[in-house]
């Protein structure tokens, strides 16, 4: 029996993918989230938490897709599934044919947005500007944007989960 649906995750939430291919008749689609050492604490080391992350998308089959983080295909070579390696905003967009000036977000967040149009894309041959720029963000997880009397621009990245992160380059996409 063909699968009739899909089930969309981040790799972070899906420990059980063959028991719910199996249960559901579902097809997987997973989006792996660009890598970074902000939960290395959780895993032990780096190398733990790369294999935590990408151990899932080991599991799928044929007829699957996952999109990736530019340089870690190597890593999958018995993934039978349809692997796209995407390694900036503006590759997602050629690639997927999206346009990301017609997005509201900025910084890690139009990352989020440009990947979830891919799915959408991949899975319907559409893209819904008007529906994904209608997301409102969780007022705990949010880029603020704070104007000081001089006219210079802050962003409060409330979503950096810590300083490290907050420190590099992908929150401040879209500022620049």
């Amino acid at each position: 029996m063909a699968p009739n649906f899909g089930i969309l995750r981040e790799v972070s939430f899906i420990p059980l993918l063959p028991p719910i291919r199996e249960r559901l008749l579902a097809k997987v689609y997973i989006v792996l989230l660009p890598i970074t050492p902000d939960h290395i604490d959780w895993h032990g080391s780096f190398e733990n938490y790369l294999e935590a992350k990408i151990s899932p998308i080991r599991r799928m089959i044929e007829g699957e897709l996952v999109l990736i983080p530019y340089g870690l295909k190597s890593k999958l070579r018995d993934c039978s599934a349809f692997i796209v390696e995407y390694d900036s905003i503006e590759f997602i967009s050629r690639y997927f044919g999206i346009d990301s000036s017609k997005l509201r977000f900025k910084g890690a967040f139009l990352e989020d947005a440009m990947l979830s149009l891919a799915i959408t894309k991949a899975l319907f041959d559409d893209i819904d500007y008007e529906k994904i720029n209608s997301f409102k963000l969780d007022s705990r997880v949010r880029q603020e944007e704070i104007l000081d009397k001089r006219g210079r621009l802050w962003v409060d990245d409330s979503k950096a989960t810590n300083i490290r992160i907050a420190l590099i380059k992908k929150p401040l996409e879209g500022y620049y």
